[in-house]
């Protein structure tokens, strides 16, 4: 199926909401959406329509992973539990979802995947300056795919950035070197310990930001070398949060958003969909054993060098 008429029945309210909690119950049934309970539903029956998954527990987000290997049919989801889940932010993450324009969103990202793979160098221009991501010959890319295949479960925040990372190693994808002023920031967790344990340090972080002013992230050689968070300078807090963990400071995640959001965006609320506001992010931390955080530059200028130019 292509992805524009999957996201135009989600639109239409025509594909089947699966959720983890009855407490949504009001807020979906505002926004006019058909739902039922993950329990509710047969994940293994053949010749199903395709689904939509609106994930707000870890625990259902494991069973998710375990249990859609056996289905065929077609489905994303949205995995909020890593992010806030309070009913403001879900209020937010809906409308926010709801307002995109899916066409333009997909083939603007068409057109970054192509500008970046044939790329040797993208710059990002903010007031901090430029930052410069150099690509090896060879990168990891997170999905470029434009059509929905049955049985695969897609990440819909996939469809609405162009994304490269670096997964096998520290710059096994890129190199990151410069300045990057950002709007705001958004983080995830993997596990309820992780989120217990640096939540709040990075709370404050994301609290700082929200203003969108005097917020610069350094990088050389892919490192964080200095982070300003509302004029504050927290890179001990950073370096304290990170070392000797995962990649530490290293950035695993250079991407380009899609969206041009009709609506004002609350960089107050940790939403995964602000992620995806038009402009660049760059994101360091697994969140497996140190939050992944993204820094994102809304709006940010983008300039792309030839190998011939380089």
């Amino acid at each position: 199926m292509d992805a524009i008429r999957y996201f135009d029945l989600l639109k239409a309210r025509e594909l089947l909401f699966v959720v983890d909690d009855l407490k949504w119950q009001g807020l979906l049934e505002r926004y006019r959406i058909p739902f039922v309970h993950f329990d509710d539903h047969d994940l293994s029956a053949p010749e199903q329509p395709p689904l939509f998954f609106w994930i707000t527990h870890l625990d259902y987000h494991r069973k998710l992973m375990s249990q859609w290997k056996d289905a065929t049919f077609i489905s994303s989801h949205l995995a909020l539990a890593k992010f806030d889940t309070s009913p403001e932010c879900m209020d937010y993450s809906l409308s926010q979802f709801l307002s995109v324009d899916f066409a333009d969103t997909i083939a603007r990202r068409t057109r970054y995947y192509e500008a970046m793979l044939a790329a040797r160098d993208a710059c990002v221009i903010t007031e901090a300056g430029e930052l410069r991501c150099r690509f090896r010959d060879e990168v990891e890319v997170a999905n470029d795919d434009t059509q929905f295949q049955s049985g695969w479960l897609y990440s819909v925040a996939e469809f609405f950035e162009s994304s490269i990372v670096n997964l096998e190693s520290e710059q096994s994808s890129f190199t990151l070197n410069g300045d990057l002023a950002f709007t705001g920031l958004i983080h995830l967790y993997n596990n309820p310990a992780l989120r217990e344990q640096a939540g709040p340090a990075v709370t404050e972080l994301l609290r700082l930001a929200s203003a969108g002013r005097d917020n610069v992230v350094s990088f050389v050689d892919s490192r964080v070398t200095r982070l300003v968070v509302g004029g504050e300078d927290r890179t001990a807090l950073i370096h304290d949060l990170t070392r000797g963990k995962e990649r530490d400071v290293c950035a695993t995640e250079f991407a380009l958003g899609c969206v041009e959001f009709p609506e004002t965006q609350d960089w107050s609320l940790n939403c995964v969909l602000n992620e995806s506001t038009h402009g660049a992010h760059v994101g360091i931390g697994m969140g497996r054993e140190i939050p992944h955080i993204d820094f994102i530059a809304k709006g940010a200028e983008l300039r792309f060098v030839a190998p011939e130019e380089a």
